[in-house]
């Protein structure tokens, strides 16, 4: 792993750190929570791919799995948005 240094301003203090001390949940508390909302983001992006090929497909069989996809975007939406919340 390469060493990369950053620094941060942190109550009035300049602080150093390596690339392996940001993923430390310490250094930066919303990391879990930034975590889940990519890992949603990237499932949603291939719902919505597969969505749109079966809708312009439109083969009966496709248009059927699309309820299905729908209903999983928008549970992943309803799982998203408390992550957003301040």
């Amino acid at each position: 792993m390469a060493h990369i240094a950053v620094a941060y301003h942190n109550a009035g203090v300049l602080t150093s750190m390596s690339a392996s001390n940001l993923t430390s949940t310490n250094h930066w508390p919303g990391l879990e929570k930034f975590n889940l909302v990519q890992d949603y983001l990237e499932k949603n992006k291939l719902l919505i791919t597969e969505i749109n090929t079966n809708h312009e497909i439109r083969t009966p069989d496709g248009l059927a799995r699309n309820v299905y996809l729908i209903r999983e975007l928008n549970s992943n939406v309803a799982k998203v948005l408390p992550q957003w919340a301040v």
